[in-house]
């Protein structure tokens, strides 16, 4: 049984541009997720929406472009670390 993203519905094939446009957008995703956080009272550590976003664009975009997106937030965040 092969298993199937929603990549070739939503994203289709396309030039390398639009590809490197909707890896940024899946960027902004994963960092716009992080900024939302919710507290639970029996420990410290809340819930974020980056996992949602993670994998959100995991089914979306598939394998490639799904971890393409990852590590560009991970290099990125290395790079621009404050």
């Amino acid at each position: 049984m092969a298993s199937t993203t929603l990549a070739p519905v939503l994203v289709g094939t396309s030039s390398w541009v639009r590809e490197v446009g909707r890896v940024m957008a899946g960027v902004v995703l994963i960092g716009s997720g992080a900024q939302i956080a919710v507290p639970l009272p029996f420990t410290p550590v809340p819930i974020t929406g980056q996992t949602f976003a993670v994998l959100l664009i995991g089914g979306a975009y598939g394998v490639i472009r799904a971890g393409g997106t990852v590590l560009t937030y991970l290099a990125l965040g290395s790079l621009c670390r404050v």
